[in-house]
């Protein structure tokens, strides 16, 4: 009982010092935008404290939750300074005046998330550590963090432990060493913890940003079902990473298209937040974070939005992950997953080209396997933002989609260890944040969709 309330008090802390970021951002504490900023205050909260926990093990600070605490009270005083100066806001976007059906609805899926998050957290905690991934990567890093409290130690430093992917950026573990601390220990048995509670943050953040742009009852309904998917619930189990990328990854997509189509500034701010946290995760978030700037920078003008904001949106969500790609080449060379020479040896590049078609038809077969509803989610809203004109939503969330297809196609084209190996035992995961951002994204075109069917009824005359 006792690891459970004390899991509950960094779950708290979580959601206080989300709230605190949201308002510091510019979300409203109006009550209309209250479940907004409730929402998302979860996953800002684990973004915050995992970014600060991961910068301060970068610079040779204790990982625990007294040093990380004092980051992010004084990174909530550094935003609240700059806010004053240049405040964001949200003012384009509208929080919804719900009937009372409507919010009788909404709030029949509390119960039933709760229920859910009862399931995840109790299967989280039974599942023993016996995957390769989170046994050999992801929990000794956490431990090495938790125990050693930075990131200078033999874990991440000797050759000894070059399989564990020296490389991978640590935010993960760093979530994971502070739940460690939280009980006063570290427990195999409680390290995917903190995972399942980025999958439950992640639902509550996407009914939270959705609301704005949906039916908040639709909105309810689409977090709760992404959230239950059975691959995310059982990549969350064997404590992999690729869960917690996909649900960074979703929300920060859907923050950036709120921010393309109506241009609130905390949407941006969002967005960066959370496209970072992604790109510390593990090095697949790095690309979908690219392919999310390369996206804004392309479709911005057909938006009407300035380029010198994706500019300055793309300095904040890289700045981060450069400077862990210095500490990771301060520890030393790491391990060669990817031979980039082959791009400048025509005859190189001629003998593996083979692993282009081999690689691009085992991702889109991994997509369309086990996938329905979130495919249909996809299709639906492309095709209602197409035949409703809504051209650049639609182009945003396909361009993404295929960016960042494209980035895990190179990766495997490029990539040292044996092509049939490699899909193997990461083609069915690796897919996990196109799916889940396209489906998370998708249901804001059919709101988008809507918005102009009435608004061409409104400028229809009378019969």
């Amino acid at each position: 009982m006792s690891d459970t309330v004390e899991l509950l008090g960094l779950a708290a802390g979580f959601v206080a010092a989300g709230t605190a970021v949201g308002v510091v951002i510019g979300i409203p504490t109006r009550s209309e935008w209250l479940p907004t900023l409730l929402g998302v205050a979860p996953a800002v909260g684990i973004a915050v404290c995992g970014l600060a926990a991961t910068l301060g093990a970068m610079v040779g600070l204790n990982v625990g939750l007294v040093t990380t605490a004092v980051l992010v009270i004084a990174t909530v005083a550094l935003g609240w300074g700059v806010a004053r100066r240049r405040p964001a806001g949200v003012e384009a976007l509208r929080a919804p005046r719900p009937s009372l059906p409507a919010v009788a609805i909404e709030l029949a899926f509390a119960p039933l998330y709760a229920a859910l998050a009862y399931g995840i957290v109790r299967l989280a905690a039974a599942t023993p550590l016996d995957t390769w991934d989170g046994w050999a990567i992801w929990a000794p890093k956490a431990h090495a963090l938790y125990a050693e409290g930075d990131v200078w130690g033999p874990v991440f430093r000797e050759p000894t432990y070059a399989m564990q992917h020296q490389e991978y950026p640590v935010l993960l573990p760093s979530v994971d060493a502070l739940a460690a601390d939280a009980i006063g220990r570290f427990d195999a048995n409680l390290v995917d913890i903190g995972q399942a509670m980025i999958l439950l943050s992640f639902g509550l953040a996407a009914w939270a940003l959705l609301r704005l742009v949906v039916a908040p009852p639709l909105a309810a309904a689409i977090g709760f079902a992404l959230t239950g998917s059975t691959s995310l619930i059982a990549n969350v189990d064997a404590n992999y990473a690729d869960t917690a990328v996909a649900s960074f990854t979703a929300i920060g997509v859907l923050s950036l298209l709120l921010w393309l189509v109506r241009g609130p500034s905390t949407m941006l701010v969002l967005s960066a937040l959370f496209l970072t946290t992604a790109a510390l995760t593990k090095s697949e978030g790095l690309l979908f974070a690219v392919a999310a700037i390369v996206s804004a920078a392309v479709l911005a003008r057909g938006f009407g939005r300035s380029l010198t904001a994706v500019g300055s949106f793309a300095a904040a969500v890289l700045a981060l992950p450069i400077a862990w790609a210095i500490v990771d080449r301060l520890n030393g060379p790491g391990a060669k997953n990817v031979d980039v020479a082959i791009l400048v040896h025509p005859s190189r590049f001629a003998a593996a080209s083979d692993r282009i078609p081999t690689a691009a038809s085992r991702l889109v077969e991994e997509i369309g396997q086990g996938w329905s509803l979130q495919l249909a989610l996809v299709g639906l809203g492309i095709g209602a933002a197409c035949l409703t004109r809504e051209w650049w939503p639609a182009l945003f969330v396909g361009v993404w989609g295929l960016l960042g297809l494209a980035a895990l196609v190179t990766v495997y084209f490029l990539g040292t260890a044996p092509i049939d190996w490699h899909l193997g035992t990461s083609a069915d995961r690796v897919v996990f944040s196109i799916v889940l951002a396209g489906a998370t994204a998708s249901p804001a075109l059919v709101g988008l969709a809507w918005e102009r069917i009435d608004e061409a009824r409104a400028r229809a005359p009378d019969r």
